[in-house]
């Protein structure tokens, strides 16, 4: 059974509009976050990012790849919501400004690159980040440098940005103007997997499954491709499956095998797929290439084990948050750091918070309509 290793690298940024002199009026201002990576010694944390999307309001989503950046004020949108705003029927004119500030967007490299540069003299870690990708790809007439690339990419992760840390691991794995170097690379996908960078985690888990920079454990690997893929990364979906179908790291269990496997077919992952059906083969079933998501309830398992509920008996839920729940207390310590389930824990305990002080806001207003 075969599983995915690559390493994932996120969109590069659109490229911005042209002049309507040149002919050219309907593309975006915004430009693509990078993953990236980060550096060594406690790096300062950088400011956290806005939390709603600034065209549609709804809560920002964890994947980079799947967010804009303005460049004039320094806000975010989700990278769908401004596709969508491009394909509408809304005038070019408010297509090409800033859906934040209304800045009108760049109409030449020249003009793209004065304006990030702004940012960087503000030594702000994500425009060093996104700086350091141009200089990486040879972006917007910059002469392409891998030299400028790292100094820019070690500056972000100097201050905590996880998306540099993710992007100079990429630098230091496929030797890209530095000496390849296994250990490097898992020790920046390790800081930025503490600060919640899937892709990062789901990387990491290939190494420790691998043994590469870091001393072989399936056991390490399963708990990372878990964490990943319950935030939705089909990667380490279709690791994770492939782990409990070979018993590596965890019991070996056919049920939640087929059901990270099916999770990853059905978002399309070819891997999967192909995995299915030699778990198909093996249980004399016909094959399920075209798996549906109206399967039979999942069972409950230990959130650092996987080791599954047994009947009769309830798994200890974290005390915080509420949402995952443990066969024993060693396995809930081993969870909390390691696994990275603190940071977790806090962005849903202030959610929760969040969602019951809206709650309570609503109820007293229809009290007060209600009394008048």
């Amino acid at each position: 059974m075969s599983t995915s290793s690559t390493t994932p690298t996120a969109p590069s940024p659109p490229p911005p509009p042209q002049s309507k002199k040149e002919g050219d009026n309907g593309k975006k201002d915004t430009t693509t976050k990078q993953s990236s990576t980060a550096s060594p010694p406690t790096p300062q944390r950088q400011e956290e990012e806005p939390d709603v999307c600034c065209i549609c309001l709804d809560e920002l989503p964890t994947d980079v790849s799947k967010l804009c950046r303005y460049t004039c004020c320094g806000k975010t949108c989700c990278f769908e919501c401004q596709k969508n705003v491009q394909k509408s029927t809304m005038p070019d004119e408010l297509k090409n400004r800033c859906h934040q500030c209304r800045k009108p967007t760049p109409e030449n490299d020249k003009e793209q690159i004065e304006r990030l540069r702004e940012w960087l003299d503000k030594g702000e870690a994500w425009a060093q980040s996104m700086m350091a990708s141009w200089y990486r790809d040879g972006r917007f007439g910059l002469t392409q440098s891998y030299v400028m690339a790292r100094m820019l990419f070690e500056k972000a992760v100097a201050q905590g940005d996880p998306y540099a840390m993710f992007d100079l691991a990429l630098m230091y794995e496929n030797g890209q103007g530095v000496k390849q170097s296994d250990e490097r690379v898992a020790e920046l996908y390790t800081m930025a997997a503490e600060q919640g960078h899937v892709k990062a985690m789901n990387n990491l888990g290939n190494r420790y499954r691998d043994g590469k920079g870091v001393v072989q454990s399936y056991t390490k690997a399963v708990e990372l491709f878990t964490i990943a893929a319950e935030q939705g990364q089909v990667d380490a979906m279709c690791s994770l499956g492939v782990l409990y179908f070979q018993g590596q790291g965890v019991a070996q269990s056919n049920e939640l095998a087929r059901k990270w496997l099916t999770k990853a077919a059905n978002e399309g992952y070819e891997n999967a797929v192909n995995n299915l059906k030699i778990l198909d083969e093996q249980e004399g079933k016909s094959s399920t290439t075209a798996p549906t998501t109206t399967a039979s309830p999942l069972p409950i398992c230990c959130s650092s084990c996987n080791t599954p509920q047994p009947s009769g008996h309830t798994f200890r839920k974290c005390m915080g948050c509420r949402t995952v729940q443990y066969c024993n207390k060693e396995c809930q310590r081993a969870h909390w750091s390691p696994g990275g389930h603190k940071q977790e824990c806090k962005r849903l305990r202030k959610k929760k918070e969040e969602k019951k002080k809206g709650s309570s806001s609503t109820d007293s207003q229809n009290k007060t309509s209600k009394s008048t």
